[in-house]
């Protein structure tokens, strides 16, 4: 412990004296002012902001779900070859510099991912699925184990015999894994049966119980969490006869029992996409509601719940034509971060889907939104978490490319801050110093 003090003085004292000749307020001071708190991480509270793009030329890439962790930042999207699609897996450091990458696939079928999760062993697991091509090819669920370093440790295919795809997976306390999937049987054109499938499986993959859930044989999942409570929330999706979907909220304890259920409707049609629980054991969703009739005009829909699913607040944002909320975050300061798309007007030109990131407080009034990807066609955010600097690291699709950016507390990219002299040196500071204390 004392050789960790002494090493860590030594080196800030050093890198201090450096700094002075870039700029005349030294890091040392910078941090003095704000001390509050006692770790490495905290005190220096980096200001690292920056965006990368990831894909192969001419090849459509994606990415889905990201996560910060404890030296740099985890993503999973996917990867097409020629006409093949893999899962893709990126890992980066602070910065978004790529420490290792790795795809997961079968020549001649198409696996996608849609989330990744860390495990208690400190490596990762993988939910998605994986079509085979052809006249009968069928999804089948994918779930895959890698380890910390990237290299596949195990993974496994769930199938009823029709169509299946997997939605979320989460760690259970036995170190298994609960399961988020759909079954899917198409009979023609607006004729199919559509039904949650839940999954529990052991740390290996192998099934020990499963459960079906259906409201009117046209229900969609979407997502997943685990409650305080030790059971799960699931939201998907119900379509009636007519075809409008509402939302539909389903809490389960541990072992798959119903509790309670709940639908949220529009006049018209409303989806959400994803759902987290809220500090006071509530629920907040986001998603989408029409304003008229499908495809166009719809809007952000953010939607508050208490513990028991009974409604709270609702709030929509949106521009004139098509917007969607992805991706839902609650913050330190107890409002929101959600991430989505828009499809609006801005400077005067009419830009086809940005990447939209929109900041509320805790009753949904919205503090600032900020609008990326601009000089692509198509750009969506998928993900988006609130990063331990106070920032949020969000990725998704920019173009054909899979996107990630770090943004500062306010959405904003700064690239000229990001490319100061100045801030490289912080940066790479405040990386050697979190290394130095696991020494």
């Amino acid at each position: 412990m004392i050789r960790k003090i002494i090493l860590f003085w030594v080196v800030l004292l050093l890198v201090t004296c450096a700094i002075s000749n870039v700029s005349s307020m030294t890091l040392l001071n910078e941090r003095q002012q704000s001390n509050k708190a006692n770790t490495v991480k905290n005190t220096l509270d980096p200001p690292i902001v920056w965006e990368k793009t990831f894909g192969t030329f001419m090849n459509n890439d994606g990415g889905s779900y990201v996560l910060e962790i404890s030296d740099g930042y985890i993503l999973t999207g996917y990867n097409q070859e020629n006409d093949d699609y893999d899962v893709w897996v990126i890992k980066t450091d602070f910065y978004g510099e790529v420490l290792w990458d790795n795809t997961y696939g079968l020549d001649g079928y198409k696996e996608i991912s849609n989330e990744i999760k860390q495990t208690s062993d400190g490596g990762y697991v993988i939910i998605g699925y994986r079509l085979s091509y052809g006249e009968e090819g069928n999804r089948d669920i994918l779930l895959i184990k890698i380890g910390e370093d990237g290299y596949k440790e195990w993974e496994r295919t769930y199938s009823s015999g029709v169509d299946e795809r997997g939605y979320s997976v989460i760690q259970t306390e036995d170190n298994g894994y609960l399961i988020l999937g759909d079954i899917y049987e198409w009979f023609g054109y607006q004729n199919y049966n559509q039904k949650i499938w839940l999954i529990k499986v052991d740390e290996y993959g192998t099934i020990e119980w499963e459960k079906t859930i259906e409201n009117n044989n046209r229900d969609e999942p979407n997502c997943m969490q685990k409650t305080r409570d030790n059971g799960y929330i699931i939201l998907g999706k119900t379509f009636d006869s007519n075809w409008d979907s509402n939302i539909w909220l389903i809490k389960i304890d541990e072992y798959g029992y119903e509790e309670w259920e709940e639908t949220y409707f529009n006049e018209l049609t409303c989806w959400g996409n994803n759902i987290q629980q809220t500090h006071d054991n509530g629920f907040i969703i986001c998603g989408k509601r029409w304003k008229n009739s499908p495809p166009r005009d719809s809007e952000l829909w953010l939607l508050k719940i208490d513990e028991y699913g009974y409604e709270e607040w609702e709030v929509t944002y949106g521009s004139m034509r098509d917007d969607e909320g992805s991706f839902v975050q609650q913050t330190s300061d107890g409002g929101y971060i959600v991430t989505g798309y828009t499809n609006g007007i801005s400077d005067g030109q009419n830009y086809e889907f940005e990447i939209w990131l929109v900041k509320t407080n805790e009753y949904g009034e919205k503090i600032w939104d900020r609008n990326h990807g601009r000089d692509a066609i198509v750009s969506s955010g998928d993900c988006i978490q609130q990063t331990s600097d106070g920032g949020y690291i969000v990725t998704g699709d920019k173009g054909t490319d899979v996107w990630l950016a770090k943004t500062d507390a306010d959405g904003k990219i700064n690239t000229a801050r990001q490319n100061s002299l100045k801030t490289i040196i912080e940066n790479r500071l405040f990386i050697f110093l979190q290394k130095l204390l696991k020494i």
